[in-house]
Formats: C-alpha cells, structure tokens, sequence
C-alpha cells in the first residue's frame, strides 16, 4: 500500500465519501471529466473496496466476468490498460460468474493508482455540515480531529442489510449465511430456518441451507420468483430483480414448480397472518431483504438521506452515488427498478457526474 498523499490546501472542489465500488467509480469520473486530481479529497476507513471488499468476499455475484472487465476499462484514470498483474478474473471464461474476492483483486489495484493521484484521508467522517448554504460548501469532521472544506461532496456510503423485528427468534446475520463455510458452522440438522426474501442472495442462502441438511426452511417472499432474460443485443430484462447464472438453474429446478420440489423448503406469501403462524416453529432467521443506507451524520438531514434517484443529487453540493443512492430507471422491458451493481453505478455516474459538475460551475458564477 502507498502512503496517501497529503497536501496543505483545506478546501477541495470535491471530496468523495466511501472507497467502494461506487466511490472508486466516483473518483475516475471525477477525473475523466477534467476536474484536476489534486482538487479531490477522498475519505475511507480502509480503502479496500468498501463493504465488498469487507464483509462479501465469498459471495457469488450475479454478473459476468465480462462485466466486471467493463467497469476496470472505462475509467481512463483507472489506467487499467497498464495493468500487468495476472488477476485470476482475466483467466475465467466472460460469460460465467465469480465469487466477489475475484473482482475485488483488481479493484484494489485500482484504489492504488487513484490514490496516487488525489488526496486521501484514511479516516471515518464524524460529521457533515453546511458552511454556507447560498454557496453549497461543506465542512467535514474527521475521527482524527482533522477538518476540512469542501465545495462539493459524493456520498458513496454504502448500505447494510435490512432487518425486520424477529418476535424472539435469533436472527443469523445475512452476512454470515451468505458465506457457505461460516453458514455450515452456524445451523445444526435440527433446525428450522426462516429465510426472508425471494432475490439473488435470499435463494443462494436457502441453496445453501439445504446442502447442510437442516430439517426445515420456510421462506417467506413478497413477490414470486423472478429470472433475468438476457436478450442478444446483450439487454436484460429483469436485470435488477431476476434471478441469473447458477442459482437460478437451481431455482427452477428445485422451488419453482420444478421436476423435483425441494421437500425441506416450504415457501408461504409474506403476510402477517402466515408469519404469525410459521415464524414461531422457527430456530433461526434470517433476513435476506434488501439494504438500507449506511449512517453518515450530515447536519440538518434525516437517516435515511433523501435523494433525487434520478439525478443523484441531495442538496447543492451534496451527492450521493452507489447501493446507498442508487438510480430508480427503466430496465430492457421497461420495469422500473433500483439500479444496483457496479458496472450500474459507473454508467449512472457517467452520465451524471457532467451535470453535477457544470451546476456547481452555475453556482460559481453566480
């Protein structure tokens, strides 16, 4: 790791919150819309991918290998091309899916040379607050005491897991299921598990649930089961919510109506009266329901932080980018979603970050 660099100046144009896939893709753009390297401040506890890099490594994700190379090469500043490391990602085939630690590797590569390139701050934000509304500025507190100013600010905080209240049942973290090792030492054979949600990651856990042979899982869901349809203009319908790759193969084989029902699995519509009845016979919960923003004090604002999800913007000089902001568009079809996944949140940024940029140079001149 590089020693981040340091620089007397205490005002910024623009200082990125969070070193994610989101903000790694908030610094790039920031640069490939010619805003000078040395003007950007950039803040992270770890600078090692975020909570993706913390918390999901073991993960299977839902896009390609194809994809991941997409979002290393659009960035100029990513320098990329440069790369000489032999990443395990490049030796897998395009069309198949890998584990998070796989996309992660490069991704830190990339955290490296960016941060050659701005100022970095290997610190957590305490607070946010206006300096001067009529102006946009912004003033950061940092753990270490340190403050600073900056004209304008991208929150890519990143998200947690939702939780609902469980009526005493012991909620096993969705953070743990989701890593096949650590679920296995979790759950006993005679355990019944509630597993909530009917997405990527909730069919994966209940997958999972049953290769450790537990007696029961009931899942609960809100909407039936739903698969990506990958078109041959390279769309996707259903890209967001559907089901894709290896898990939803087991799906349709052993949930949906398939030749060979799985019988451990008993799945009932999320209402209150069925979680009434089936939730108390349960052992365990575990929630697999979506995320909610990350906490970051910003004076004057609520938790969760409002935004344009169409834009991106919160208030003059404020942004927010990533799972903690995502875009709400159109997919292939024209269902409108949440936009989330790396190669989304570069592509939003792409097309936002230009706008960000000439309304604060409005603001300027006013």
């Amino acid at each position: 790791s590089i020693e981040p660099t340091m620089s007397t100046s205490q005002i910024y144009k623009w200082t990125v919150i969070g070193a994610g896939p989101a903000g790694i893709a908030a610094v790039g753009k920031l640069i490939d819309n010619g805003v000078p390297p040395t003007d950007i401040a950039w803040v992270d506890p770890q600078f090692n991918v975020g909570h993706v890099g913390q918390k999901w490594q073991s993960v299977w994700s839902n896009t390609s290998v194809a994809t991941f190379i997409q979002f290393l090469r659009i960035s100029p500043a990513f320098q990329y091309d440069s790369c000489t490391e032999n990443f395990e990602l490049h030796k897998m085939d395009d069309g198949s899916t890998c584990q998070l630690c796989v996309a992660t590797k490069p991704l830190v590569w990339v955290t490296r040379k960016l941060m050659g390139k701005v100022v970095c701050f290997c610190n957590t934000v305490l607070s946010l607050e206006p300096y001067s509304t009529a102006t946009g500025t912004w003033i950061l507190s940092l753990n270490n005491g340190h403050i600073f100013e900056s004209n304008n600010v991208i929150l890519a905080i990143g998200a947690k897991p939702r939780t609902i209240p469980s009526a005493n049942v012991p909620i096993l973290p969705v953070e743990q299921a989701l890593d096949v090792a650590t679920l296995a030492t979790k759950v006993k054979q005679s355990d019944t598990i509630a597993v909530f949600g009917s997405s990527h990651s909730a069919i994966m856990i209940i997958r999972d649930l049953t290769k450790c042979g537990v007696k029961k899982i009931i899942n609960f869901y809100k909407s039936p089961l739903v698969y990506a349809v990958f078109y041959p203009d390279g769309k996707i319908l259903h890209d967001n919510t559907g089901l894709k790759g290896k898990t939803a193969e087991w799906a349709k084989a052993n949930l949906d109506n398939g030749d060979s029902p799985c019988a451990a699995v008993d799945r009932h519509l999320s209402t209150a009266e069925n979680i009434a009845q089936h939730l108390p016979a349960c052992t365990k919960v575990i929630y697999a329901i979506g995320f909610q923003q990350e906490f970051i004090n910003v004076k004057g604002f609520p938790y969760p932080i409002p935004y344009d999800n169409k834009t991106g913007v919160i208030a003059k000089g404020l942004f927010g980018c990533g799972i903690a902001f995502p875009e709400f568009g159109p997919d292939a079809g024209g269902n409108m979603e949440m936009k989330v996944g790396m190669w989304k949140f570069i592509e939003y940024l792409e097309r936002v970050i230009p706008n960000w940029i000439s309304g604060t140079k409005n603001i300027d001149h006013q």
